[in-house]
């Protein structure tokens, strides 16, 4: 978690207060303009179970601080979930995060009501944008990654049926996992990010 220790026992104070009660905090910057503007109030809830592409969260970035983010999708790597999250106005994801540093949902104050009760419209973007991540991450990657190209093809005679004792080597994508994105993929914005700060 790259985030300097005391920023991170700041952070963790503020979120077991979420916890409790919803905490208020107002937006710096406007890259989820013309749903939330700059200096805007906004309520946040505590930390969730899970979160769902299209929600909109307060987390903590390295470097950034808290930002008003939304969520486009979650991965596993090395065992743990990971969250990308992006500004509306942002060409590229943020840095992954782990849940740990996300304070919550943004849950009233003066916003538009699509950050509260997000719209499905919204959601799908949230999941386009998170399957060209992995469309890019993807194309990345050396050839032959996902699909064996080399092995045979076997005929019809030759497949297992169901059930047989025979193994079947399997080349798909299950089971895989997204590396960390590299430095020129970070979000790049139009404007500050919407940093917030503790009111």
């Amino acid at each position: 978690m790259n985030a300097p220790r005391g920023t991170l026992s700041w952070f963790s104070t503020l979120r077991l207060m979420a916890t409790d009660n919803p905490v208020h905090v107002i937006v710096k910057g406007d890259c989820m303009a013309p749903l939330v503007a700059d200096g805007a109030r906004i309520q946040v809830s505590g930390p969730a179970v899970v979160y769902w592409p299209g929600d909109v969260v307060v987390l903590l970035i390295a470097g950034r601080g808290l930002t008003v983010h939304r969520i486009i999708g979650s991965y596993r790597r090395a065992g743990c979930l990971h969250y990308l999250t992006q500004a509306d106005s942002a060409e590229r994801p943020d840095p992954p995060v782990p849940p740990e540093l996300i304070l919550g949902r943004v849950r009233g104050g003066d916003c538009a009501q699509a950050l509260v009760t997000v719209p499905l419209r919204h959601r799908l973007r949230a999941v386009l944008r998170f399957l060209r991540v992995v469309l890019r991450v993807l194309a990345r990657r050396p050839s032959g990654w996902a699909v064996d190209s080399a092995a045979p093809m076997r005929p019809s005679s030759e497949i297992p049926k169901p059930g047989s004792a025979q193994r079947i080597r399997h080349t798909g994508l299950a089971g895989a996992q997204l590396p960390t994105l590299p430095k020129d993929d970070e979000c790049t914005l139009q404007g500050d990010s919407n940093r917030v700060e503790q009111s």
